[in-house]
Parts: C-alpha cells; structure tokens; sequence
C-alpha cells in the first residue's frame, strides 16, 4: 500500500482537462496558466484518460517533493506515441480493472521514482505536470496547433534549463484513439 510522505512543502496543483472548440490546445494551457497563483503547479490530463488510483495528488506531491529541481513532470501510460511512456503489454488491454490494478502496482512498486527524460525524445502530453514559474520562464506553451504543443514544452523547458522527469508510479489509463493510431478522428 502507498503510504504518502508529503510532510515537507505542500504544492498547490490545480488540475484540469483541456478542452477548445477552435482546437487550439495551446490557448487553453496558456489561458488556464494565466488563473494560477505564481508557485502553483498545473496538472493537465487529457479528456481520454484518467488516472488508475484514488490517492495520485498525495504521490504527485510526494514527488514534487522529492525532485524539488524538477519543472515539469509527465507519467507512463497504454498508450501514447513516446515509447519510454508506454508499459509493456497494457497497449491492447480495454479493462479498466486491469489498468488499475496495474496502476497500483506500479504506484507500490515505484512510489516517487522518477527517469530523467530532459535529453531524450519529447514527451507526449497525456499527462503534463507544469510548474507555473517555468511555464512563465518558457513563454508559455505554443498555441493555434492541436498536436506537438507537448513537444514544443518539452523542448522550450529542456532550453532553459529546466529538468523534466518520467513519475514511473503514476500510471494513467490513456484511450489514445482506441488504439489505432492511424485514427485522426480526434482532429476533425
């Protein structure tokens, strides 16, 4: 069982879903940002996903916790387009049972552990956990796109320095087009 340790500093995450009717995600990030107070942390996670356990704000804190250099943090999923995120063998599974009692065994197994991802290949934005200063810092996110806006952060957080780093305990169910990832239905 996950037993959180968030006695040290308590984060103020604000947590939302993005949503634009023109598609512009970017504008949604930014206007979202914009509303927070200037150490606050956001936490965006796609309409198609959720989270597999019931206590993940007492490990997203414990995390931000123990990786205080961190800036921006995103988690592992079924399925996304970025490897490094994906867990093997869950790509194929659509029962929400199995993806959490995957997510609280990976939460258990590897509590606040943490890859830094900073040099590698761009991280996809099933979820992104944002710290205000460094979203100031970058000049906020791209905007008038619906795709790479996660890689455009990536890229604008790793510029100034910043450390980004893979929570390998937070494990989010992600419907990611069913699965085929030929399918662009979301972009229409």
């Amino acid at each position: 069982m996950y037993v959180p340790l968030y006695s040290k500093y308590i984060a103020m995450i604000y947590y939302t879903t993005p949503y634009n009717l023109e598609k512009n995600i970017g504008a949604y990030y930014n206007d979202f940002m914009r509303l927070l107070p200037a150490e606050a942390w956001a936490c965006f996670i796609d309409g198609d996903a959720r989270f597999t356990t019931n206590n993940f704000g007492h490990q997203l804190q414990d995390i931000i916790n123990a990786n205080p250099i961190c800036n921006l943090f995103t988690a592992v999923t079924n399925r996304v387009g970025t490897k490094y995120q994906c867990v093997q063998g869950m790509w194929d599974v659509n029962d929400a049972n199995l993806h959490r009692k995957k997510g609280l065994e990976l939460q258990q197994f590897y509590k606040t552990s943490c890859i830094d991802i900073t040099n590698m290949p761009p991280l996809s934005g099933v979820l992104i956990l944002l710290k205000k200063s460094m979203w100031t810092a970058c000049g906020g996110f791209l905007e008038n796109k619906m795709l790479g806006i996660d890689n455009s952060i990536h890229y604008r957080v790793r510029d100034k320095g910043g450390c980004i780093l893979l929570m390998k305990g937070v494990y989010i169910e992600h419907y990611y087009r069913g699965g085929d990832s030929a399918n662009k239905q979301h972009l229409l």
